[in-house]
């Protein structure tokens, strides 16, 4: 596996906590220090200290744990680990008893002691940043794989929302089709009506969302050219109250359920078939209800409308699922010859 390069934090927050990091470093190796070796020799011991630390640890975490540890080579990279420790600790065992010269320390503290102390911190400070490494790998594939379920939800929302236009375009042409058979005059309208809906599609279902204020003017438009093929208007009851018009919503979330009214609702065999839509916000902020009944045929032909809807609506609940996950209540049942299909939304748990 090639290495990856990222970064868990903005840059800048990045590099001041590492220069945090360094600071609190010197404080800690100098504190103890500090009134036993004079001023110059502290200094230079800190520099020294420091400057094979971070070398020792900057050298593991940019070049030996990519160049080793990415690729699986465990035995090759503990053996490179061991070999890049003994010059830094073997530099820091050489200098540093020079500033120990002429103090207390200088004969109380073994040789032996000391050179213990040197190869433990430095070991210490290579597991630190070995640590460090393994934290920015975890999350580099935790981002990665973030993204990637990202672009995967969206290029699905993007496939389910393509698959409810041809379903409309076709279920419209079938109507036109009609017309023209009987030369009805209605035949023009349904053109130009279609015609202003297909722009409104083609302009605006790439957008990943819209205000409600939209969405109701294709839903108004939508339910008007399925009434175009209906003599009387008394049969469809369009019902829309919302307090919050500029409301941002994810595009085409309702017009599923109206399709499907209109396509199972059987207007030319039952005498008293209905169509009712109606939507509600009773003030901003509140919830969206969503609700799309329709009469269905007599019970011995129900099959025509299953009592999950049609692939419109299969459709829907998918998109629901990525866009509004635990925001959402959707249901359709069937009972006394209504098919009911119930959405609520809460666009603000988005």
């Amino acid at each position: 596996m090639a290495p990856v390069s990222f970064s868990l934090r903005p840059f800048h927050v990045r590099i001041f906590l590492h220069g945090l990091f360094w600071l609190v470093f010197i404080y800690l190796s100098s504190s103890f220090w500090i009134g036993v070796i004079s001023v110059e020799a502290l200094v230079q011991r800190s520099l020294l200290v420091t400057g094979t630390n971070a070398i020792m640890g900057y050298g593991n975490i940019f070049f030996l744990f990519p160049r080793f540890f990415l690729k699986k080579q465990y035995g090759l990279y503990a053996l490179v680990l061991v070999l890049w420790l003994i010059p830094f600790v073997w530099l820091r065992m050489w200098l540093e008893p020079e500033f120990l010269k002429g103090t207390p320390l200088d004969s109380k503290l073994p040789d032996q002691a000391y050179r213990i102390i040197i190869a433990g911190s430095s070991l210490v400070m290579l597991a630190l940043s070995l640590g460090y490494a393994l934290a920015e790998r975890y999350f580099a594939f935790s981002h990665q794989q973030s993204n990637l379920e990202m672009q995967r939800l969206q290029a699905e929302t993007r496939f389910l929302r393509t698959r409810i236009n041809p379903h409309f375009l076709f279920n419209s042409l079938n109507n036109l089709y009609a017309l023209t058979l009987l030369k009805h005059d209605k035949a023009p309208e349904v053109v130009l009506r279609l015609s202003s809906l297909m722009r409104f599609m083609l302009h605006d279902s790439e957008q990943e969302t819209f205000t409600i204020r939209q969405e109701i003017q294709y839903l108004r438009d939508f339910a008007e050219l399925e009434m175009l093929r209906f003599e009387s208007k008394k049969d469809v009851t369009l019902d829309i109250q919302v307090a919050d018009e500029n409301l941002v919503i994810s595009p085409f979330l309702f017009i599923p359920m109206v399709e499907n009214c209109f396509k199972y609702c059987p207007f030319d065999s039952v005498g008293n078939a209905r169509v009712t839509i109606r939507l509600r916000q009773d003030s901003p902020g509140k919830q969206l209800v969503f609700e799309a009944t329709n009469t269905v045929r007599e019970e011995a032909d129900t099959s025509q409308q299953p009592a999950t809807g049609g692939i419109g609506l299969a459709n829907l609940r998918s998109r629901l699922s990525i866009l509004y996950p635990e925001a959402h209540i959707f249901k359709t049942f069937q009972k006394d010859g209504i098919f009911h299909a119930h959405l609520t939304i809460d666009p603000g748990k988005r």
